[in-house]
């Protein structure tokens, strides 16, 4: 009972924790090769301005999921309490009586819950203090010596000055919790903020769902279960 109660609290609040940078742990106990089906939900904080955030981001899923690079099979969270009801009839049950049995026989459809939650997806002003900064470039020009004429280049030190104002960067945050469903603890989190506020001068301007793209990608290359 203590497991199903754990396995409920998880699939209601998905998690709850917030983390800042990037930030890593994993149960060095536990058996990640027993991993074969992994049951995935993904929730996005109620902050979250960008009104295509969970078109986005499924977008980003798919292109993982197509690329193969998991020897498991994931399973949405609805599918599996969609099948758990179909396989024991519990179309018609009350709502209470329902939700303890799909969660008591969630285990036995899944080895693991891989919990994803979307915290921040979208662009942040801050002022940018007045700046400038100095670069060689070189320039050719035609010289006449004698009756000849010739071309010779040669270095121009130029400065450029940017006024103070407010800018807008890219961010985005994302955290990932893998719970054992037969143990019914955590056995690994990860969790990434990615912004370009450190890229003052030079800012490629990505967009925030370039930024999600690449934490997703550092996620799977992270995370602890079996892979090609």
């Amino acid at each position: 009972m203590k497991r199903a109660l754990f396995i409920f609290m998880v699939f209601m609040v998905f998690t709850s924790i917030c983390y800042a940078e990037r930030n890593e742990w994993k149960d060095k106990n536990y058996d990640f090769k027993t991993i074969k089906r992994v049951a995935i939900g993904i929730s996005f904080a109620t902050t979250i301005q960008d009104q295509f955030a969970q078109q986005k981001t499924e977008e980003i899923m798919a292109q993982i999921e197509q690329k193969k690079r998991f020897n498991v099979v994931f399973i949405p969270v609805k599918d599996l309490f969609d099948q758990i009801i179909h396989d024991y009839n519990l179309e018609n049950v009350d709502e209470k009586t329902r939700r303890e049995i799909v969660l008591s026989k969630s285990p036995e459809y899944a080895d693991a819950l891989l919990v994803i939650k979307v915290n921040e997806l979208g662009w942040f002003k801050q002022y940018v203090p007045p700046r400038s900064f100095s670069y060689t470039s070189w320039e050719t020009s035609t010289v006449q010596i004698g009756g000849s004429s010739g071309t010779i280049t040669s270095p121009v030190q130029r400065t450029i000055n940017r006024s103070g104002d407010y800018e807008e960067f890219p961010v985005a945050s994302a955290e990932f919790t893998l719970y054992s469903m037969s143990a019914g603890k955590v056995v690994w989190g990860y969790s990434e903020l990615r912004n370009e506020q450190g890229g003052i001068l030079f800012s490629k301007k990505n967009k925030p769902e370039d930024n999600l793209e690449d934490i997703f990608n550092n996620a799977v290359k992270k995370i602890p279960i079996p892979k090609p």
